[in-house]
C-alpha cells in the first residue's frame, strides 16, 4: 500500500498517548480559561488568577513562529525524541480524522 505523505514525513500517534501533552485541539484551553474566569468571577476565588495567568502564558510560549504563526493541537510537555518541550507533537492517528 502506497502513503499518501511524503517519505521522511511522519504523522500519527508518534509521540504515543497524548493525555500528557499541551492541548488545544476541541477547544480544551478555551474551556479551561472560561472555567477559571467563572470561579474567579462569581464565587470570588482570586487565588486561582495565577493559574489563569500561567495558561496565558503556556499559551504565548507554545505559538510557533512565522510567517504562518499558530498553534499544534497537542505540544510535548517535556522535551522527547530530541525535540524541546512546546514542540508540536503527533498525537493522533490519521484515521481518527477521517
Amino acid at each position: 500500500m502506497r502513503s499518501w505523505l511524503p517519505a521522511g514525513i511522519r504523522h500519527g500517534l508518534e509521540d504515543g498517548d497524548y493525555t500528557g501533552h499541551v492541548t488545544f485541539n476541541d477547544n480544551v484551553l478555551g474551556e479551561k480559561f472560561r472555567f477559571l474566569l467563572m470561579c474567579v468571577t462569581p464565587l470570588g476565588r482570586r487565588d486561582l488568577i495565577p493559574n489563569d495567568r500561567r495558561a496565558m502564558a503556556c499559551l504565548r510560549r507554545m505559538q510557533q513562529p512565522g510567517p504562518q504563526a499558530g498553534w499544534g493541537l497537542q505540544h510535548l510537555a517535556r522535551a522527547a525524541g530530541g525535540r524541546q518541550a512546546g514542540s508540536p507533537a503527533g498525537a493522533r492517528s490519521s484515521a481518527a480524522a477521517v
